[in-house]
């Protein structure tokens, strides 16, 4: 009788220890999860921003055009942003048929988490719209 106790507590232990060890890996994969998502809900809202806001091109009357990209505006774009108490960085490329502009802002670290999306979007190019995509990557910093 003696040993059928010492048995049971020890599968008890054991079971114990079993669930201990699946909620702290549970509690870390979720985190990274976590991480994952605020980065990606991030990179939606600054290719949002840039495409209605930053990069918008501008006419001649002062009427801003969502989704209508100004190349020119990117010489003096800031490439943080602080959103939602953390802090990300990203870089912008703006792809058309007329040719492809190089990356703008600091390269992705190596071995880190980042998010990029592209974005269609439209591009003011010598007096005129054409096609273009946006894309931008971003990471923590």
């Amino acid at each position: 009788m003696e040993v059928t106790r010492i048995l049971r507590i020890l599968v008890t232990i054991l079971l114990v220890v079993t669930f201990i060890l699946v909620v702290v890996s549970a509690y870390g994969e979720s985190r990274e999860i976590g991480a994952m998502v605020r980065l990606s809900d991030a990179t939606s809202s600054i290719v949002t921003r840039l495409a209605t806001n930053d990069l918008a091109w501008t006419d001649d009357k002062g009427v801003q055009h969502s989704y209508v990209l100004n190349a020119d505006l990117l010489e003096r774009l800031e490439f943080k942003r602080s959103l939602g108490g953390d802090n990300f960085a990203f870089q912008v490329s703006i792809f058309s048929k007329h040719g492809d502009f190089e990356n703008f802002g600091p390269r992705p670290p190596v071995g880190r988490m980042t998010c990029s999306l592209i974005a269609p979007a439209a591009l003011w190019h010598v007096d005129r719209v054409v096609p273009a995509r946006l894309k931008v990557v971003t990471w923590y910093l």
